[in-house]
């Protein structure tokens, strides 16, 4: 199964500081790294995390909070080193970490009387194969949507909180609640209170064009069901439809901290499966009450072919001259020695298609089979895709080189100032190499990681769109380090 998915979060329009955290892990290799706007295959990976946390309890107390359960579940996670059996082990892997960030918030307040009472809620969901595990404390969601089959958006998650509660007992509507004065009335938290908190648990099987949107009450809180799911509807990217998300969640008023992370189900392969199994069967019904018509007119077809035999062997001794002509003509066009005697007659240049040895594009239209390319209307202009993708491995290689100089042995390093920053740091060199993995897909590198060719032109452009922005994230970061 792939995904696709990406997060991000804002202030709103008025609060001072934002209490809510996000982290995205995902476990590529046998190693737990955090990561953001990527395409995963769920089949070579060991397992997702989705994570969200709205802090509260005033000052800086809530954004302490909710960066406490975070780091809870990326300590948690980062030492699963096994593949979970079966949904049951996930959902105590997810107990486990709601209550050992309860207590670490617990254990923070108590040494420090400014922050006492601070609290968290979370969502937590753990995507294993094909399966979504979720388990939550407080009114941060997760909604799972296709379009295809669902008339309405729903929440997935139950909110603990006493106006979801009334919603749940038909004493209200969704919509109700969300107006309601008392929705900020939460009973379920990591911390803030004496309480040991009990996470609701729920799972799914996903499957094709599922969308999966793990927010906030920020968001919630500002837009009704029906304008979520309008943007949800959307066949927008994840990351676009993010934005969406969170700029409605702001022009409404932007009341509270609003994050959001979304994911889109790109491929099951069960769609197909279904389809095929379908269409069989479809076909066996036909052939029965249509056998005997079938039988009839294959005995004419043999009938007329017997009387008009020599005007048959005519038609395909000629249809057989014709084709060994255009077996010659192509075979002359792919020949690498030919390619440049035919390329003005067929005005296929190097900035309007894309051309090898394997693959020839002419007038949009494919001139021998290519396995590099599926969709034979698509016209790209590879000179600027090559530009793109050496202006990507540019930047990797710039903030290395940045990256290299704090560290020990580099020009500036310092031990103290290292030591403080080598979290920070071994999360971006994390990032540099998963992009360096995905260009690594579509392109040749040479030994000094410089590029040498580009092997699918299609696949090269999508990445570096989706790295592009992932780049300079890092790379804004990587200078706010070495600058302070």
């Amino acid at each position: 199964m792939k995904l696709s998915f990406f997060g991000n979060t804002s202030v709103g329009r008025q609060r001072d500081h934002n209490e809510d955290s996000y982290l995205i892990f995902c476990n590529i290799d046998n190693n737990w790294v955090e990561v953001n706007n990527l395409e995963v295959n769920t089949q070579k990976s060991n397992g997702l995390v989705f994570v969200i946390a709205d802090g509260m309890g005033g000052a800086n107390a809530g954004e302490v909070a909710s960066e406490i359960a975070i780091n809870a579940v990326k300590e948690r996670i980062s030492k699963i080193n096994f593949i979970p059996k079966d949904i049951t082990e996930i959902q105590k892997i997810l107990y486990s970490i709601v209550l050992e960030g309860h207590n670490k918030i617990l254990r923070a307040s108590h040494h420090n009387k400014v922050m006492q009472g601070m609290g968290t809620t979370i969502v937590i969901g753990y995507i294993l194969k094909d399966n979504l595990c979720v388990g939550w404390c407080g009114d941060s969601r997760c909604y799972v949507y296709n379009k295809n089959f669902d008339k309405e958006l729903v929440p997935f998650t139950d909110d603990h909180s006493l106006v979801w509660d009334r919603v749940k007992n038909k004493e209200i509507t969704p919509e109700e609640a969300r107006l309601s004065e008392d929705s900020n009335l939460i009973l379920q938290s990591l911390g803030g209170t004496l309480q040991r908190p009990e996470p609701g648990f729920k799972w799914i099987k996903l499957k094709n064009n599922d969308r999966i949107l793990f927010c906030s009450d920020g968001l919630n809180s500002m837009l009704s069901s029906i304008g979520i799911q309008q943007i949800l509807d959307f066949n927008s990217t994840t990351q676009e439809t993010c934005a969406s998300l969170i700029q409605s969640a702001n022009n409404a008023g932007g009341r509270d901290n609003v994050t959001s992370i979304v994911i889109d189900v790109l491929d099951t392969g069960e769609e197909k499966i279904e389809s095929d199994i379908n269409q069989n069967k479809t076909q066996v019904k036909k052939r029965k009450p249509y056998l005997l018509v079938v039988i009839l007119i294959l005995m004419l077809i043999i009938a007329a072919g017997i009387y008009f035999r020599q005007e048959i062997t005519n038609v395909f001794h000629a249809r057989s001259v014709r084709d060994s002509s255009l077996a010659s003509h192509y075979s002359e066009l792919t020949n690498p020695n030919e390619l440049n005697k035919h390329n003005s007659s067929l005005n296929l240049k190097q900035d309007t298609g894309i051309y090898d040895k394997d693959s020839i594009f002419y007038n949009d239209k494919k001139v021998k089979n290519s396995n590099l390319v599926s969709n034979e209307k698509i016209k790209i202009d590879s000179s600027n895709i090559e530009m793109h993708m050496r202006e990507a491995l540019i930047k990797i290689l710039s903030i290395k080189k940045s990256i290299s100089m704090i560290k020990p042995g580099g020009a500036i390093y310092n031990s103290n100032f290292y030591d403080k920053n080598k979290a920070n740091l071994d999360s971006i060199q994390a990032n540099i190499s998963l992009q360096e993995e995905l260009i690594k897909t579509v392109v040749i590198l040479s030994a000094d990681n410089y590029l040498v060719k580009v092997t699918n032109y299609v696949k090269a452009s999508e990445i570096h769109k989706n790295i592009m922005k992932t780049l300079s994230e890092l790379e804004k970061r990587t200078n706010e380090i070495i600058n302070r």
